[in-house]
This record gives C-alpha cells, sequence and structure tokens, in this order.
C-alpha cells in the first residue's frame, strides 16, 4: 500500500496492486464518514506534493493506475455526496496539474465533458 516512513515527507506506494484494490476503489471509501473521505482524497496530495518521492510515486506508480478516470467516473456516480465534489474536483485538477498528458488526462477530461456538458 502506501508507506509513511515517520512523515508525510517519505510516503511512496510500495504495493501498487494493494493500493489500486484497496486505495482507488472509491465505492469503499464513499461509505466512510466525510473526514475519512477528506483524508483519503488528501493522501494524493502527499503523494504528488509533499512526498520526496513526489516523481516516483507519479512517474512510476499513480500514473498506471487511470487515476482521472476514475475520478471522472466518481463525478458521475451519486457515490459522494454534493458536499464532498469539490474535494473531488480539487484531487481531480491536481493530479492533473503534475500529469497532463493526452492519453492519461486530457482525453478523458475531453470525453467528460463531450458527454456530460449539455443543455438543461
Amino acid at each position: 500500500m502506501v508507506a509513511y516512513a515517520n512523515s508525510s515527507r517519505h510516503a511512496t506506494i510500495t504495493n501498487p496492486l494493494a493500493y489500486s484494490i484497496l486505495a482507488l476503489d472509491f465505492d469503499i471509501w464513499a461509505k466512510s464518514s466525510k473526514e475519512v473521505q477528506k483524508a483519503h482524497l488528501n493522501h494524493f496530495t502527499v503523494l504528488l506534493e509533499t512526498s520526496k518521492f513526489k516523481r516516483f510515486n507519479l512517474k512510476q506508480r499513480l500514473s498506471k493506475l487511470n487515476l482521472v478516470r476514475k475520478l471522472l467516473f466518481v463525478l458521475q456516480t451519486d457515490l459522494y455526496t454534493n458536499d464532498m465534489i469539490p474535494s473531488l474536483v480539487q484531487t481531480l485538477g491536481m493530479y492533473i496539474r503534475h500529469h497532463f498528458v493526452a492519453d492519461v488526462s486530457i482525453k478523458p477530461i475531453v470525453s467528460y465533458l463531450a458527454a456530460n456538458l449539455h443543455e438543461g
């Protein structure tokens, strides 16, 4: 999963398979309390902005796990309450700022917008 050795400064994903099964199963996290949901979404910030292993976390771990697609899917469902949507969007935006790549970020967002932006 994610190793937090002494502080978030050393956070890294040590087991990508377990991480993808547990940490990226938003259905599980949506059933938890709001505080836990916010902590779960905040851990992406720790991995990508706080940790000294942020480059490794992005390039070797998170970039292969379709995080953008998963977050966009969550936004299309009613898994999270409306008051959690800003936190989801903030997490999505933070990830995109760090990994703005055509196949990983741009194409899924364009597809999402094309499918969900309509009059009325």
